[in-house]
Protein backbone atom coordinates (compact mmCIF):
# COMPACT_ATOMS: atom_id res chain seq x y z
CA UNK A 1 0.00 0.00 0.00
CA UNK A 2 0.98 3.34 -0.70
CA UNK A 3 0.12 6.74 0.80
CA UNK A 4 -2.28 7.56 -2.45
CA UNK A 5 -4.05 4.28 -1.53
CA UNK A 6 -4.03 5.00 1.87
CA UNK A 7 -5.23 8.07 1.62
CA UNK A 8 -8.01 7.30 -1.10
CA UNK A 9 -9.11 4.51 1.20
CA UNK A 10 -9.62 6.32 4.43
CA UNK A 11 -11.06 9.51 2.52
CA UNK A 12 -14.02 6.54 1.60
CA UNK A 13 -14.28 5.27 4.63
CA UNK A 14 -14.39 7.87 6.99
CA UNK A 15 -14.59 11.00 4.96
CA UNK A 16 -15.80 13.48 7.57
CA UNK A 17 -13.43 12.77 9.99
CA UNK A 18 -10.34 15.08 10.48
CA UNK A 19 -7.05 14.16 9.21
CA UNK A 20 -5.30 17.61 9.96
CA UNK A 21 -5.31 20.65 11.79
CA UNK A 22 -3.53 23.79 10.09
CA UNK A 23 -3.46 27.02 11.07
CA UNK A 24 -6.60 26.67 13.27
CA UNK A 25 -8.84 25.01 10.41
CA UNK A 26 -9.76 21.60 10.38
CA UNK A 27 -9.30 19.33 7.36
CA UNK A 28 -11.53 16.10 6.94
CA UNK A 29 -10.31 13.33 4.81
CA UNK A 30 -12.28 14.31 1.91
CA UNK A 31 -11.10 17.43 2.11
CA UNK A 32 -7.60 15.96 1.65
CA UNK A 33 -7.99 13.91 -0.96
CA UNK A 34 -9.81 16.61 -3.06
CA UNK A 35 -6.78 19.16 -2.23
CA UNK A 36 -4.37 16.58 -3.11
CA UNK A 37 -6.23 15.34 -6.01
CA UNK A 38 -6.09 18.98 -7.34
CA UNK A 39 -2.37 19.69 -6.73
CA UNK A 40 -1.28 16.56 -8.29
CA UNK A 41 -3.63 17.34 -11.64
CA UNK A 42 -1.86 20.76 -11.59
CA UNK A 43 1.55 19.82 -11.42
CA UNK A 44 0.34 17.04 -14.22
CA UNK A 45 -0.75 19.87 -16.26
CA UNK A 46 2.30 21.43 -16.13
CA UNK A 47 4.05 18.58 -17.41
CA UNK A 48 5.48 17.71 -13.93
CA UNK A 49 5.06 13.93 -12.59
CA UNK A 50 7.03 10.65 -11.22
CA UNK A 51 10.67 10.33 -12.54
CA UNK A 52 10.68 14.27 -14.43
CA UNK A 53 13.76 14.79 -12.61
CA UNK A 54 12.29 18.29 -11.31
CA UNK A 55 12.27 18.39 -7.76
Amino acid sequence: MNLVSLLENTAARIPGHTALRFEGRLYTFEDLNVLVNMTANGLKKLGLGPRTGVC
